[in-house]
């Protein structure tokens, strides 16, 4: 390996690295407000262990290592709507059994995507997204 393609990937690493930091705040800021704003530093350190955790299993378990993983903002957003629904209907409960709560949902959330994905990757299901309008995945990406 050449000196230039050791930088190359060092660089690669670090900026990946970076956008997986700010996805990860960014997503857990949305989702942690209001009561659960005090749990804001518990739930980015748990974030930025979920986005290593992904980065090594999907660089040892994939045939293509270039992979970038990281926080999904889609998810966040649908997690963060769900958390303000359990926000206005269950707020004479404490802060930390909303926290355990709010952690529970983004576990389940997090366990479904993983079994749906790897079902994807499974049954070499991946050519199906072509079906799918092209408006309808730009509405849902924008």
């Amino acid at each position: 390996m050449s000196l230039i393609r050791i930088f190359r990937e060092i660089n690669s690493g670090i900026i990946s690295a970076l956008l997986m930091i700010i996805y990860s705040i960014t997503c857990v800021s949305l989702v942690f407000n209001n009561l659960l704003i005090e749990y804001i530093p518990l739930a980015i350190f748990l974030s930025l262990i979920g986005c290593v955790i992904m980065s090594v299993v999907a660089t040892l378990g994939s045939p293509i290592h270039s992979n970038v993983i990281g926080t999904q903002d889609a998810i966040a957003i649908i997690v963060a709507l769900s958390v303000s629904d359990l926000m206005r209907h269950w707020h004479d409960y404490s802060p930390e059994t909303m926290l355990i709560t709010v952690l529970m949902l983004i576990v389940t959330m997090t366990v479904f995507q993983g079994i749906i994905t790897y079902l994807i990757g499974h049954f070499r299901l991946g050519k199906i997204i072509e079906y799918v309008p092209f408006p309808v995945l730009a509405g849902f990406l924008g």
